[in-house]
């Protein structure tokens, strides 16, 4: 995804990882997102599925056939859905990453907050109902920066743009166990462990539970 220089989107990245992956309903998840953004964005225009599915690569389909090949082929095949509308909306969804001692899905939703308005909290409420999110947090990103690695888009040569492919931004995650967690954002969705860490560095933050887990944002 490349956008205009002078853009800014608001990301919200979801993380269930190890055992929480197995309360996956894939069906149920996807009708789940694209609920969300049919009642509170609206629905991308451009659709990709990685895995057997019909699509070439480099390629795309509408919503409609979207669904049909879901509808078709199931939802076991697949490592990755996206949907995305240019320098508006989208997200980007992969599942059963290897990342050395853990397994993770990722789910990362984002946004013009010029054309929307969301709260973190509202995201996290109507996407828990159907799956377990072990952590997520919010940050913006601006076009400069490719939103799934967080690592700047650099200009080549020949004009062509790159990105850099880089796993720093999960390095939080060798730490999960003991409550390790990407940075305390102004937004964040922690499990007890995390917020026991998060709070050792910063005491203002406001904290509010929400089934077993906390809704963790940065005081004044």
């Amino acid at each position: 995804m490349f956008f205009k220089k002078s853009e800014k989107f608001k990301v919200y990245k979801f993380y269930i990882i190890d055992d929480d992956q197995n309360k996956i309903d894939r069906p149920k998840l996807m009708d789940s997102i694209l609920v969300f953004f049919e009642n509170n964005l609206q629905i991308p225009l451009d659709f990709d599925i990685g895995g057997p599915y019909g699509i070439r690569k480099g390629s795309s389909c509408g919503i409609t056939a979207f669904r049909n090949k879901l509808e078709k082929h199931g939802h076991d095949k697949y490592y990755a859905l996206s949907g995305v509308t240019e320098n508006t909306l989208g997200f980007n969804f992969l599942f059963n990453v290897v990342n050395k001692a853990h397994t993770y899905s990722e789910l990362i939703i984002w946004y013009n907050p010029k054309e929307y308005d969301l709260t973190f909290e509202k995201v996290i409420c109507e996407l828990m109902c159907s799956c377990v999110i072990s952590y997520a947090y919010e940050l913006e990103i601006d076009a400069r920066y490719n939103i799934s690695t967080e690592t700047k888009i650099k200009k080549g040569i020949l004009g062509g743009l790159s990105v850099k492919i880089s796993y720093e931004h999960l390095a939080w995650m060798d730490d999960y166990d003991n409550g390790g967690y990407r940075d305390i954002f102004k937004n964040n969705f922690m499990n007890s462990a995390q917020l026991e860490k998060a709070q050792e560095v910063n005491q203002n933050l406001k904290v509010k539970e929400i089934k077993s887990k906390y809704l963790v944002e940065i005081g004044a």
